[in-house]
């Protein structure tokens, strides 16, 4: 896919480096992608580069993704906000679905050519 035809931008947050390696290998043709293993180096990049959406890892240490997903709720509203975590049965993730600070939950395990078509769906449907 020609860099032109790329979905996004997406931002990748995951302080597990093998987890943003992985991701950055598998969508880097789809996506205008960027993966980062600190919240706060995204949230600098967002100051720079306006992304269409954001997937968050729930659990780092820096700053969990909702937090994380709380910061683009603010001050980069027009951001899609996706958590991707193990722990989808947490009552404060149905929370932040049900409030709209999230707009989906990625439950792993997952494969990524799933998580692709719902990254594809969630940006289609944006527009």
């Amino acid at each position: 896919m020609s860099a032109a035809a790329k979905r996004g931008p997406v931002v990748y947050v995951d302080d597990q480096r093998s987890s943003v390696k992985l991701f950055e290998l598998h969508f880097a043709d789809e996506f205008d992608f960027e993966g980062f293993t600190s919240p706060a180096q995204a949230i600098a990049r967002a100051k720079e580069k306006n992304f269409a959406l954001l997937v968050a890892d729930y659990r780092m240490l820096e700053m969990d993704g909702l937090a994380l997903a709380q910061h683009f709720q603010i001050h980069h509203p027009n951001t899609i906000r996706v958590l991707y975590t193990a722990l989808d049965h947490l009552e404060v993730v149905h929370q932040a679905l049900e409030s709209g600070l999230i707009s989906q939950v990625i439950s792993k395990p997952v494969s990524l050519d799933d998580v692709s078509a719902r990254l594809k769906a969630l940006l289609d449907a944006a527009g």
